[in-house]
This record gives C-alpha cells, sequence and structure tokens, in this order.
C-alpha cells in the first residue's frame, strides 16, 4: 500500500473537526429542540472514528523520517502513542452511537437518568423545559 505520510497533519485535523462538530450537534441534541442533531452527530463521530484509522496509518507512515530529527524521537513516541489512544476512544464513541441507536428509547429515559443525579434545577432542565415555558427567551 502506498505512504500516505504527506498527508498525516490534513487527515489528523481533519479527525479533529468531524469529532469537535459530531460532539457538539451531540450536545445540542440533548435539549431536544432540534432532532436532526442527534443522527447528524452520530454520524459525524463514527466518521470522526473511521478516519482515526487512516489517521494512526499515516502517522506510522511519517513516524520515521520524524525521528531522524536530532532530539525529536522521544516526542514522536509519545505523540504516536497519544494518536492511538485517541483512535480507541474514537472507536469506543462510534461503538456507543451504534448501541444507542439500535436501543429502544423508551427503555432508556436519558434525561429522568442524568436528571437524578444532578441538583435542582439541574442543567438538562435549563436547556429542555424552560425554553418550553418560556419561549421568547
Amino acid at each position: 500500500m502506498p505512504s500516505i505520510a504527506e498527508f498525516h497533519p490534513q487527515i489528523v485535523h481533519f479527525v479533529i473537526a468531524l469529532f469537535y462538530v459530531g460532539l457538539a450537534f451531540r450536545v445540542v441534541s440533548l435539549t431536544g429542540r432540534l432532532a436532526w442533531t442527534r443522527p447528524a452527530g452520530a454520524t459525524l463521530l463514527i466518521l470522526a472514528a473511521v478516519a482515526s484509522l487512516a489517521a494512526v496509518r499515516s502517522g506510522e507512515d511519517a513516524h520515521g523520517p520524524a525521528e531522524r530529527i536530532p532530539g525529536a524521537r522521544e516526542a514522536v513516541h509519545h505523540h504516536e502513542e497519544t494518536g492511538e489512544r485517541a483512535r480507541n476512544v474514537l472507536l469506543a464513541v462510534a461503538a456507543l452511537e451504534l448501541l444507542l441507536e439500535h436501543t429502544d428509547p423508551d427503555l432508556v429515559d436519558f434525561e429522568h437518568t442524568l436528571g437524578a443525579r444532578l441538583p435542582d434545577p439541574t442543567p438538562l432542565d435549563l436547556l429542555t423545559r424552560f425554553p418550553r415555558r418560556f419561549p421568547l427567551l
């Protein structure tokens, strides 16, 4: 397979952008006001996980030349390990998204579960209940 080392910065930053936009959509989806943000966020998080596989591969292809820079070997190894950890976390998040996608929403009451652990009024209350009561706010 050809080396994709020269594309490592672009691939990594694409993964980062997918992750943060997907995370923002999933946070917005917790409000219940924009229904489209849940599947959009889940899709972006899953795409980030898949793209992270390419990011790790491109990093492995690029680490040889980077290690030859005097004094950079330790930093390159730390960077590589951090990238592999990030890939593993993104794959776990993608698995969780896929699991939640196939879970009956009636079986899991996220609002009640989260609200039971937070003091009253919860931030979730502020995001979900109060805007409906005060539509002008």
